[in-house]
């Protein structure tokens, strides 16, 4: 039987972030890095945390702005990866 793919929401990334971070919905379009939402060390918590959520290993050669310039970005990505 093939396992059902977890999808992944906005919702579920806006979980990591509660009590670290208030996200607004003008931020889910908008670079995390580039907004100051988030640096680096958190992005590397926050690939974790999305790694376990869509249950995948994310290739690291696929951390670009076009994959994870955003939230809205990510989720799309990471539904289609």
């Amino acid at each position: 039987m093939k396992k059902k793919k977890n999808k992944l929401s906005v919702k579920d990334i806006l979980e990591f972030f509660k009590g670290k971070q208030k996200i607004k919905k003008t931020d889910l379009n908008k670079s995390l890095l580039n907004s100051n939402i988030i640096d680096s060390f958190g992005l590397i918590e926050l690939i974790n945390f999305l790694e376990k959520k869509v249950e995948k290993k994310i290739d690291l050669s696929k951390l670009n702005k076009e994959n994870f310039g955003s939230i809205n970005k990510m989720v799309k990505f990471l539904n289609n990866y």
